[in-house]
């Protein structure tokens, strides 16, 4: 009876015991008695109890596995909610998701402007280059309050004007491009010493320019992403543009280009809607903001054909102005013995002045123009043709100039030889094999 009543004990204090569940606790003392009559050995209550541990084990393992699978059901449904909302959002008002477009880097890698050809300017080039790295040493160097005594709030900004094609876009890319070169070596001179680097061939310098990290950030303002004509959206799209600007995202200063800024920036009286005031307005508010930060490295480049287009309020918070007129003589002579060089045929100087006399009053870009239609009749980059040939290209777009309806006559399109190489179908080469011209 002793040995009973010590079993029964052990069966109420085991560990074992306690880990079982209420019922399964109950039925052992209700039918404790009964059960110890019916020679319910230890053994056989130690078997009872690990068989009722082993199947609660085994229902807590079905539980931890289908619980993720419980779990990834609400989830999924949420998701499918927010991109459903997101879609119908998208539809119902697509500029609420500018913010999104704006965080991409939209900037231009400037190393690409080395083979940019621009003729004259040379010394304004190297000017502009020079004292916008003087800006940024300043910046780098100095306390807020000597900062104000060296610069001014506008003098990082530059507008640039004169006549269509002299030049001014070609200009910017250029100054970006030096300022970036500049930067670069002057990473590597104090890195490697002034004296090492000096001593380098220019190879070396070229190969080592190339693995510094880039220092321009060039962000160029298409005037038809900042114009809306819903209200209020340009006044948020000019805000946030500011905002991306001064963000130089890892590089060492941020270049941005307005181009055609006229169509931006024009004065009040000429704005003919609240809508056109208050995206000016914005504008000059976003200006305001970056001049009167004199630590931000933020360099602006504003171009138009149209100067006297220009808000004054505008003009005034450009401290740089240049100017470009239409190629000088000098200037055409430079630029017409550039294009000459691809020519297998060598001018006389006396031909070559001819040509310079006959570009009189042309820009840069029409210039190159003619000399670019000249080239089209050839597939190779060296080319051959006669002053002849050149002098009457000249003349021909020299009289349709001024001329809005000679401007307009047809372009030739008679299939031309180098024209025959790029048609494939034998029947039609067959066919226009006898009607080219050479």
């Amino acid at each position: 009876m002793r040995e009973l009543e010590t079993s029964k004990k052990k069966i109420e204090i085991s560990p074992e015991i306690q880990k079982i569940n209420s019922e399964t606790i109950s039925v052992l003392k209700k039918g404790g008695r009964t059960m110890l009559d019916k020679n319910l050995t230890l053994n056989l209550i130690e078997y009872l109890v690990n068989k009722r541990m082993s199947v609660s084990n085994n229902q807590k393992a079905v539980r931890e596995k289908t619980k993720p699978v419980k779990l990834i059901i609400p989830i999924l449904s949420i998701i499918l909610t927010l991109v459903m909302i997101g879609f119908a959002l998208y539809h119902i008002k697509p500029s609420l998701f500018d913010i999104f477009k704006n965080k991409k880097d939209s900037s231009i890698d400037v190393m690409k402007f080395a083979h940019v050809q621009l003729y004259g300017k040379n010394e304004i080039l190297d000017c502009v280059t020079a004292r916008i790295t003087r800006i940024l040493n300043f910046i780098d160097e100095l306390s807020d309050g000597d900062l104000a005594e060296k610069i001014t709030p506008t003098i990082k900004n530059f507008i640039l004007y004169g006549n269509p094609g002299t030049g001014k876009t070609l200009f910017v890319k250029k100054v970006a491009y030096h300022i970036e070169r500049n930067l670069r070596i002057k990473e590597l001179r104090e890195k490697h010493g002034e004296s090492t680097v000096d001593d380098w061939t220019n190879d070396e310098l070229e190969e080592k320019i190339k693995k510094v990290k880039s220092k321009v950030r060039f962000i160029l303002v298409d005037p038809s992403n900042v114009n809306h004509s819903l209200v209020g959206e340009s006044e948020k799209e000019i805000k946030a543009l500011f905002v991306d600007a001064k963000d130089s995202k890892g590089h060492e200063v941020s270049i941005m280009v307005i181009d055609e800024a006229d169509s931006i920036l024009s004065k009040r009286e000429d704005v003919k809607t609240d809508h056109g005031s208050s995206s000016r307005s914005q504008f000059l508010m976003g200006m305001d903001g970056v001049c009167t930060d004199l630590k931000t490295k933020l360099i602006i480049f504003s171009i138009t054909n149209f100067q006297s287009k220009i808000d004054l309020a505008i003009l005034r918070r450009h401290s740089n102005k240049i100017y470009f007129a239409l190629p000088n003589t000098a200037e055409r002579e430079c630029l017409i013995k550039n294009m000459l060089s691809k020519n297998s045929k060598r001018f006389s100087s006396d031909e070559i002045q001819e040509l310079v006399d006959l570009s009189n009053k042309l820009s840069q870009s029409q210039i190159t123009r003619i000399f670019i239609e000249i080239f089209d009749h050839f597939d190779t980059i060296s080319v051959k043709f006669d002053f002849s040939h050149c002098k009457d290209m000249f003349q021909k777009y020299k009289r349709s100039l001024f001329s809005k309806e000679a401007e307009l006559i047809e372009t030739d399109f008679t299939l031309r030889k180098n024209d025959l190489k790029y048609i494939y179908d034998p029947n039609t080469r067959k066919r226009q094999r006898n009607n080219i011209q050479g």
